[in-house]
């Protein structure tokens, strides 16, 4: 078996199987009605599984895929070349080395007005894209998907791979309504016309960042802003493989309280009168959460450690600067890690 043929096999993409090429009357390839954007750094296997995985969806609408290459060098571009011939993929190398800069730069090349986004440690089910499109058709006023993350196989006791489950779907139309959520920026996809006006994801609040999270959580209390609505749905879902050990868990809990804290300090210092509800209610309901269920539960409260973690994370968002015309930390200001990139 070849290299090839390996990387198909592993990634579950049927061997010669043909690509999906709608033509429109002139008989050139349509454009697409859903863009997938894949950011990737280093993971070359990982990411044809995620492609192998992306490309098997049954939907009767055109899609492409574009992968954000991020990678220090070739191995992820020859990876991919296991799906030449299939023209729904798109390779970019990029420069910038954050995920959120990945996102942006995958959606301004994007040629749909539905954008999922894809983790290159996660395969989808066949029905991911055709469940996300109707999800959108179904709301018009919709301009955020959240949907559910379902832990891959695993060893417990090596590690945690975090889930998310919503209960039942809900449509959120307002910054007060959407207190107490955390959507996942795992399982997410945005209408297009929707993210341009809030003008992109906040590149401070990314990995490869000083706050590197929360900017899932923050798109959408930009977009409720701006008069659109979010949908969380279990209907939406990706299979997470990533195992986190747990120390891990712990030192990722402490980031998402931190970014969270700043994202919110940010847009309370943007928009005070129509944030400052919101982010009270978000307060209560996020940094003091883990003390009121452990209360409920008869367990002795805790969550202190989330509690400093967010007001930190709040201070340092009332001392960075702010670009008025998107609601974004000021990219002169977030800089990163060197090196990092997930």
């Amino acid at each position: 078996m070849t290299l090839k043929e390996r990387l198909l096999a592993a990634a579950g993409y049927r061997a010669g199987a043909k690509p999906l090429r709608l033509l429109s009357g002139r008989g050139v390839p349509a454009a697409p009605r859903l863009s997938v954007v894949i950011p990737t750094r280093n993971r070359p296997a990982s990411v044809v599984r995620t492609v192998g995985s992306v490309l098997r969806c049954d939907t009767p609408s055109h899609f492409e895929v574009i992968v954000i290459d991020q990678s220090d060098n070739d191995q992820t571009a020859i990876a991919l070349r296991a799906f030449d011939g299939d023209d729904r993929l798109r390779h970019v190398r990029a420069g910038a080395r954050a995920m959120a800069a990945a996102r942006n730069e995958g959606t301004a090349l994007a040629r749909a007005d539905v954008v999922a986004f894809a983790d290159d440690g996660w395969t989808v089910p066949r029905d991911w894209l055709a469940r996300i499109e109707s999800a959108f058709l179904a709301h018009p006023g919709v301009g955020l998907v959240f949907g559910d993350v379902v832990p891959g196989p695993h060893d417990p006791g090596a590690g945690i791979i975090p889930a998310h489950h919503h209960r039942r779907s809900r449509v959120v139309t307002s910054l007060v309504a959407y207190a107490g959520s955390v959507g996942t920026g795992t399982c997410l996809a945005v209408r297009r016309p929707a993210f341009e006006v809030v003008g992109r994801f906040d590149e401070a609040l990314s990995p490869g960042r000083r706050l590197p999270s929360a900017g899932d959580h923050d798109l959408a209390m930009r977009l409720l802003l701006d008069g659109w609505s979010v949908l969380e749905t279990p209907r939406v879902s990706i299979v997470d493989h990533d195992l986190r050990s747990f120390d891990q868990l712990r030192a990722l809990a402490e980031r998402d309280w931190t970014a969270i804290g700043a994202a919110h300090a940010k847009l309370l210092r943007s928009d005070w009168r129509r944030v400052g509800p919101a982010v009270a209610r978000n307060t209560l309901a996020l940094a003091l959460g883990a003390a009121v269920a452990a209360l409920l539960n008869g367990r002795r409260p805790g969550g202190l450690r989330q509690q400093l973690c967010y007001w930190r994370g709040f201070a340092r968002g009332c001392r960075v600067a702010i670009d008025a015309s998107t609601r974004c930390f000021s990219p002169r200001r977030h800089g990163g890690r060197p090196g990092a990139g997930r």
